[in-house]
């Protein structure tokens, strides 16, 4: 029996790393002429809105579900270099591409990266740890996407302490701001992230920086009903009405 579940407990790994690597090999063939009503509207950026991409299942598939694969494999500690290799890393066209492509499936969703991704903005976003080490020793850690944040900040705000802790000490800027003025220690204010909050402090994130329309990360967290997170903060030397 421990053989069959331990059969059964590979196979299953074995399929997440698959699909993971699936998903983005398929994503490269929208530009082959394999692909003849898709690879000319994505190489030139030109996708057709009118387009119904449900007659695409797959690509829809492979679009929207290879991240969640990703962080099924680094959950279960699967081995994924070859992720990168597959994604020609460090070259950032396959992620534009996907970027590009998913906007067309779903422009509305909250899922999809803004422009300007790299490959470490969505391992960083999303907590794969795993990749995080290997990827950072062929880009620049603090770069932005189009809307000014790095891989630190949208790190901080879904909680990610273990990859916040290795940007941090692989040289990430705690005070980087988005064009909205926001830190990292206020995205995890905001969303209540208290080991990502005392992490940020330990690395002397200014406690009272304000974003650009005087929101502090005491205020968010108040506002939030983050208890837990206000009294670190006012430990840390937070001004109540700053």
């Amino acid at each position: 029996m421990d053989v069959l579940s331990g059969s059964h407990a590979s196979a299953r790994k074995n399929g997440w790393r698959h699909s993971a690597c699936l998903c983005p090999t398929f994503l490269s063939l929208t530009t082959s002429q394999s692909a003849p009503r898709l690879s000319f509207s994505f190489r030139h950026n030109a996708v057709d809105r009118s387009t119904t991409y449900d007659d695409f299942t797959f690509l829809r598939y492979a679009t929207t579900s290879w991240v969640a694969h990703t962080q099924q494999c680094d959950a279960r500690s699967v081995s994924q270099e070859d992720l990168l290799a597959l994604f020609a890393w460090p070259s950032n066209h396959l992620v534009e591409l996907w970027v590009r492509i998913y906007r067309a499936i779903d422009r509305y969703t909250n899922e999809c990266p803004v422009n300007g991704t790299s490959l470490l903005y969505v391992i960083s976003r999303y907590g794969v740890f795993g990749l995080v080490t290997t990827t950072l020793q062929s880009t620049v850690i603090d770069v932005t996407d189009d809307h000014g944040r790095t891989p630190l900040s949208w790190a901080a705000e879904n909680g990610h302490e273990a990859v916040v802790r290795t940007l941090l000490n692989a040289g990430a800027t705690v005070d980087a701001k988005s064009d909205d003025g926001r830190t990292p220690l206020l995205w995890a204010a905001r969303n209540g992230h208290e080991a990502v909050i005392q992490t940020l402090l330990d690395a002397d994130a200014t406690v009272d920086a304000k974003s650009n329309d005087g929101q502090t990360p005491l205020l968010w967290a108040a506002r939030n009903g983050h208890e837990a997170v206000v009294r670190t903060l006012l430990d840390a030397g937070a001004i109540v009405n700053a």
